[in-house]
């Protein structure tokens, strides 16, 4: 579950300069066939997320996939997709 919090305002706390990075349990099955992790939804934070075991990639729940998909976005520069090209 994610909770959010407001910082910085009058009667606020102030915005914490170093949080730690919170752990995802991922449970193995020996097989490598099947697992279980505690990991939500990063679309709708109520449903558990799924573990793309080819990728080890976590992928939005099933409801959530009917209407969003994670793609890898390519931020380089036209430039220099051209300069790749050519070698």
């Amino acid at each position: 579950m994610q909770i959010t919090h407001d910082t910085n305002g009058h009667g606020l706390p102030d915005y914490p300069e170093g949080l730690e990075v919170a752990d995802v349990n991922v449970y193995m099955h020996d097989s490598g066939m099947i697992c279980a992790h505690d990991y939500s939804c990063p679309v709708c934070r109520t449903e558990a997320a799924l573990l793309d075991l080819s990728t080890g990639l976590m992928q939005p729940c099933w409801c959530c996939q009917k209407d969003y998909q994670l793609v890898k976005i390519d931020k380089r520069r036209w430039w220099q997709l051209m300069a790749r090209k050519e070698r």
